[in-house]
């Protein structure tokens, strides 16, 4: 894989200042930035920089489908802006090697950048030595497979542009690289809101699908079972092996089956009526979202683990929009690219 970026050093050396990538057009292999992202709970090593996904599309593997409308959006935004300001976000299966290596980079140097953000610290080392970025191209060529964690719409949306020759420039995305262990995975749970909606009549239908039975917001389980909240009362979804090894895997595929069929069918299907939350354990939460947003159907769905992704996506398969949340992400403007050369 081929890495290349524009380091702006004057840029990087403020704090306030975000730091800019442009593609570069030439072989010569351009600056990476180490980026260590630490808060009370963990301290992680990453590498920042730009991507080539047309040379690397069979090295790149995405999870999730995409919202037709939401590629749409994205793809009206960087027409007309014509940069990233946040990062894609890759993973790899976990490679002690290269993780040492990173650290080596960055031994007993001073970051360039550093920025405290709502709680995490997020330190930044330019790599300008030729020697070191053909080593972390050599270790990137060893690597199989990197996962789309965060950014599937982003990329459809680059795409698209690319291929209806409004982007004529190299497929070189800004892009965030980390080991599989430094990642959180967490499902998101669904919200449905609309005045009109049966919720009950939905229950219903549903219950004669799958196993259901009303249960005490006191023994819910939410890191293990499927849950529904609606009219003040929780329900458990039980999943057997009668189901479709991804359904047992991943409940998003049937569930959003099931619900969106059932509101098109009505008349009454819209993306804006589903809402999503990262996954959580607290009834609380997920209560007051209910309230917040006058929801009338919440879904707890437990998260999933890495294994049954990689299970999933190397046949192939693609998993709805938002069936899975991944952790630490950066935020907006600390890293922006410049699509244009």
């Amino acid at each position: 894989m081929r890495l290349t970026n524009l380091l702006s050093n004057e840029a990087a050396s403020y704090a306030e200042t975000p730091i800019y990538l442009r593609s570069n057009i030439g072989t010569y292999p351009a600056p990476c930035y180490v980026c260590r992202i630490s808060n009370v709970q963990r301290s992680i090593l990453s590498i920042v920089s730009l991507v080539d996904y047309s040379s690397s599309k069979y090295k790149i593997i995405p999870h999730e489908s995409v919202n037709e409308k939401k590629v749409n959006n994205y793809k009206e935004q960087l027409f007309s802006e014509f940069q990233l300001i946040n990062p894609i976000l890759l993973f790899y299966k976990k490679y002690p090697e290269f993780s040492l290596f990173l650290s080596t980079l960055i031994n007993n140097k001073d970051p360039d950048t550093t920025r405290f953000i709502k709680g995490t610290t997020y330190e930044v080392w330019s790599i300008c030595d030729l020697k070191k970025l053909y080593n972390i191209q050599k270790y990137f060529q060893k690597i199989e497979y990197f996962y789309v964690a965060d950014g599937h719409h982003r990329i459809e949306a680059l795409t698209s542009l690319k291929d209806g020759g409004l982007y004529p420039y190299p497929q070189q995305y800004l892009s965030l690289i980390l080991d599989e262990r430094d990642l959180e995975l967490t499902s998101f749970n669904r919200f449905i809101r609309d005045a009109t909606l049966d919720s009950s009549d939905l229950m219903k239908k549903l219950s004669n699908l799958y196993k259901i039975k009303k249960v005490s917001p006191h023994f819910l389980r939410m890191q293990k079972n499927i849950y529904f909240y609606t009219g003040n009362c929780w329900y458990e979804l039980r999943i057997d092996e009668s189901f479709h090894e991804r359904d047992q895997l991943f409940p998003a595929i049937f569930l959003d089956k099931f619900f969106i069929s059932e509101l098109e069918s009505q008349g009454m299907f819209s993306f804006d009526k589903f809402l999503y939350l990262p996954q959580t354990n607290k009834v609380n939460d997920i209560i007051n979202h209910c309230k917040s947003y006058d929801c009338k159907l919440a879904i707890s769905i437990p998260k999933s683990l890495l294994s049954n992704l990689y299970k999933i996506t190397e046949k192939g398969d693609r998993l709805p929009p938002h069936s899975t949340c991944f952790t630490p992400k950066i935020p907006d403007n600390l890293f922006i690219q410049h699509l244009k050369p």
